[in-house]
């Protein structure tokens, strides 16, 4: 007779979501849930439970919400406050009443590791490091600047594959 199962339909989806919420990897969710699985049983329960499925994408979603908000902001910059009390005290450091209420505003500027990371993931056909250009080169151009220079064939090969040196008309490079 198998083992029982170690998920409760009732406390394993919560306590999944709420450790997703915090940031936690599947590995590290399967061991910490009460009690403790390895993170194949972890993916055994993604297939069979839907609700538990659900919870950990909800979890996850939130945070990663979360991280996305505070990378934009980074992005962009933005405008803190920060609020402190400045208690009196006596001589002997004993506190007095009173005091006041100091409000300091903080400009952050943008971030431009941010941006960077920002953009090369939201806009990769633009800002990704490798671009990939298509130069369409006229024919007729080509074959007017190959008989005004009259490459060996091994420098027609540096600069074209060998189905292009076929469509030039130019015919195999290895018929030496």
């Amino acid at each position: 007779m198998p083992r029982p199962s170690k998920y409760d339909p009732l406390i394993t989806p919560v306590l999944a979501r709420a450790l997703a919420r915090e940031g936690h990897t599947d590995t590290e969710i399967a061991g910490r849930l009460e009690p403790p699985v390895n993170v194949a049983t972890l993916n055994r329960w993604k297939l069979e439970y839907p609700e538990f499925r659900e919870s950990l994408n909800e979890g996850k979603a939130i945070v990663d919400a979360r991280v996305e908000d505070s990378l934009l902001r980074r992005a962009l910059g933005f405008t803190s406050t920060e609020t402190r009390l400045e208690a009196k005290a006596d001589e002997s450091g004993k506190p007095l009443r009173g005091g006041k209420v100091i409000k300091t505003t903080k400009q952050v500027i943008p971030d431009v590791t941010a941006c960077i990371f920002w953009l090369k993931n939201r806009r990769p056909d633009q800002w990704r490091d490798k671009q990939d250009v298509s130069l369409e080169a006229n024919q007729e151009s080509i074959r007017a600047w190959l008989a005004a220079t009259d490459p060996t064939p091994e420098q027609v090969a540096v600069f074209f594959e060998e189905d292009e040196i076929v469509a030039l008309g130019l015919g195999p490079l290895d018929d030496g």
